[in-house]
């Protein structure tokens, strides 16, 4: 098992171990005591875009597969291009490439309404949170 699949593993037991936890129950309420911001359409001068929902991420046992262990993978891959996009002029081409390249691999492993939420999540956070709140199957 490669470096990447060893940490994938780890955060996804890590996660299901905080949902089935003492913790679960208390981080739920809470997630759902505090306000949500709904999505809606917002005009913008390109055309009505709509918004993502801001609220905590729901925390729920992840079954992780090799189609979803290679869509997590891409998803980090996203996010450590960010680091990359910091370097001036050259950094931002490097980091379009790997986002661009690494996106259709996210595609290509996920099923059509994981995609869907994936891209849903993706508006507000990083991409790994984004793809592990489209592993949990709800909106």
């Amino acid at each position: 098992m490669d470096p990447l699949d060893t940490i994938i593993e780890k955060l996804n037991g890590a996660l299901n171990s905080l949902a089935a936890s003492r913790v679960g129950a208390p981080y739920r309420d809470l997630r759902n005591a505090l306000p949500t911001v709904r999505e809606f359409n917002l005009p913008t001068p390109f055309g009505r875009i709509r918004t993502p929902e801001i609220s905590l991420p729901n925390i729920t046992p992840a079954q992780l597969g090799p189609e979803r262990r290679e869509a997590l993978k891409a998803a980090v891959g996203i996010d450590l291009a960010q680091v990359v996009s910091i370097i001036p002029v050259v950094g931002h081409i490097a980091a379009d490439i790997v986002e661009d390249t690494y996106g259709e691999r996210i595609r290509e492993h996920m099923t059509p309404e994981e995609y869907r939420l994936f891209l849903k999540h993706d508006k507000l956070g990083p991409s790994t949170v984004a793809a592990l709140r489209a592993f949990a199957g709800r909106a």
